[in-house]
């Protein structure tokens, strides 16, 4: 082996040694950006974790989610000692519960859903707060002769009664 194949080969390894350290500091920033961005997001949730088990009669916290229509607020939904569901939505200035045994569930808003759209593809169910009243967001796509179209449609959880459909431009 002559010294210049022994300059390329060093060389070589100088660019592979260059490119593995550049494409490991790039991963690690790229996670480090992801962290800081979700922090807020993981923090609110923390917060309102705590606040649901500090103020109501829940135990266990099943998921913390913002639900957003008219204002925005924070469900959480979560077991009481007796293992009955129950759902506390904190609004701007204001608490209110639900006990899972007062409302209907979220399947039977997807069947609701299904009897109007039978080829609807169910993305998203959601408890929340909308117009005062406990509601079932579920939140579908259904195709079209003009492509994909998305709605989302809201069910009063105490009794099953539609109420609303918000139809989205057909992508």
């Amino acid at each position: 082996m002559n010294r210049v194949e022994r300059m390329r080969r060093r060389r070589r390894k100088r660019w592979i040694r260059t490119g593995v350290f550049t494409l490991l500091l790039l991963v690690i920033l790229i996670v480090w950006y992801y962290f800081r961005i979700q922090d807020p997001l993981w923090e609110e949730r923390k917060e309102f974790r705590a606040k649901a088990l500090k103020e109501t009669d829940l135990v266990t916290v099943l998921s913390v989610d913002r639900f957003v229509t008219d204002e925005t607020g924070v469900v959480v939904t979560g077991k009481k000692e007796d293992g009955n569901v129950m759902y506390v939505y904190f609004g701007d200035d204001e608490t209110k519960t639900l006990d899972a045994t007062d409302a209907i569930t979220s399947e039977d808003a997807v069947q609701k859903v299904k009897e109007k759209h039978a080829q609807a593809i169910i993305l998203r169910t959601m408890p929340g707060m909308w117009n005062e009243e406990w509601v079932w967001e579920v939140f579908y796509k259904v195709r079209t002769d003009k492509g994909m179209r998305h709605f989302y449609d809201y069910y009063r959880m105490t009794d099953g009664k539609w109420l609303e459909t918000y139809r989205l431009a057909v992508r």
